[in-house]
């Protein structure tokens, strides 16, 4: 069974000037040893007043509760692996795209926004 659960962020700053990180809950689950070809799409927004090109955007994940966050991918790298990654800065979104699902892939995603550059 593939299990996903996009964490919901309650909508707080980082820091007293930070931005707000607005990411729907989403839950996917496929029966089985199930592997399938299409790609599943996350995304996440900036709340109201914060700018996308301002930040540098980031894809984690946690495989299981109390573990560790992995990071897997930030804006401009396009693909590493199996994610893809898309900045649409005209709707302030951040997209990511897992293709190839398989039952490694569950855990819960999250998004994170950073002034500046950062490193994995």
């Amino acid at each position: 069974m593939l299990w996903y659960q996009q964490r919901q962020a309650s909508p707080g700053q980082c820091g007293a000037a930070g931005p707000i990180v607005l990411q729907p809950r989403q839950l996917l689950t496929l029966p089985g040893n199930t592997t399938t070809s299409s790609p599943v799409t996350l995304q996440c927004s900036l709340g109201p007043g914060f700018s996308m090109p301002s930040y540098t955007m980031m894809w984690y994940r946690q495989v299981r509760y109390g573990g560790p966050v992995e990071f897997l991918i930030k804006e401009y790298e396009k693909t590493q692996g199996r994610y893809k990654e898309d900045l649409d800065t005209s709707g302030n979104r951040f997209i990511l795209q897992i293709s190839e699902l398989v039952v490694e892939d569950s855990g819960v995603y999250y998004c994170a926004a950073s002034h500046g550059e950062t490193t994995a």
